[in-house]
């Protein structure tokens, strides 16, 4: 008697993302870094290490050719979410939600990978919390894969917590400051690795005395927050201050509520249009 294995259903990677109980983007992420998938211009390829879990292509009148899986990929380590499988930072990142630039940011300043020309370098301290060091194949730009339990991680925990807590008014560094918005703005000076003074007196040539909310010495450089419920006598002192500013050639980057939504982009493209910068 001849006994008949049944043939494995086979899913798209959207309907395998939706089993998974995950995005698209990051079942695609993780399918690229496991070398199951490539993209070639705006096709999806399939690769050995793809050929191998099962992937197959699919013709479609409406989509054109495109990629099936089996549904035994469901339970591979690498999708199925085991403490053990690595990912990449920028999946750990989106579960807090922060950029992969600032959690990158955020591992540096716990000393757990260091910056490395383009990309980050793994320390003995970072392979202590399960960190592997990994290669781009193209650029060969380093980077690190994390366990997906990093994030459970008492110390980095309270380093995200810190980071990201608008109530508190000391910062990363245990620096004080007056408002939430000052506090986000401080968190993200420290850990981009910039010098700063918060409210430091200026004495400038004319015995004219400023008060920048954040100064970069190295740059000469004055950070200010506008908030949009200045009373009229605090908002004509930011505008004389602005025009201090301006009088005696001391560049200024000015930062506005609807800014501090997305500080890591504002902050890196107005430092940059100054001459700085951060990576």
């Amino acid at each position: 008697m001849t006994t008949h294995l049944s043939e494995p259903a086979y899913f798209s990677r959207s309907v395998l993302a939706e089993k998974l109980d995950i995005s698209l983007k990051e079942l695609t992420q993780l399918m690229i870094e496991a070398g199951w998938i490539l993209q070639e211009g705006k096709v999806w390829k399939l690769t050995a290490k793809g050929e191998f879990e099962g992937g197959i292509y699919r013709q479609s009148q409406k989509y054109g050719q495109y990629i099936v899986w089996p549904d035994t990929v469901l339970l591979h380590p690498i999708l199925s979410g085991t403490d053990q499988t690595s990912i990449h930072v920028t999946l750990l990142a989106k579960s807090v939600n922060l950029s992969a630039r600032l959690f990158n940011r955020l591992l540096a300043e716990l000393g757990w990978i260091k910056a490395f020309a383009k990309g980050w370098q793994l320390t003995s301290l970072g392979k202590r919390y399960g960190g592997v060091q990994c290669q781009d194949n193209d650029s060969g730009i380093p980077y690190v894969m994390w366990p997906r339990s990093l994030r459970d991680t008492p110390a980095l925990t309270r380093s995200i917590d810190a980071f990201t807590d608008k109530g508190s008014l000391e910062v990363l560094n245990g620096l004080e400051v007056e408002s939430s918005a000052h506090g986000k703005i401080a968190n993200w000076l420290y850990i981009a690795g910039l010098t700063y003074s918060y409210h430091r007196q200026l004495l400038l040539p004319d015995n004219t005395e400023l008060r920048p909310d954040f100064y970069l010495p190295s740059y000469r450089i004055a950070i200010e927050y506008w908030s949009e419920s200045l009373k009229p006598d605090e908002l004509a002192a930011q505008l004389q201050k602005r025009e201090d500013y301006k009088k005696f050639e001391v560049q200024v980057v000015e930062i506005h509520k609807d800014e501090l939504g997305d500080l890591d982009h504002e902050l890196s493209r107005k430092l940059l249009q100054l001459g700085i910068s951060v990576y």
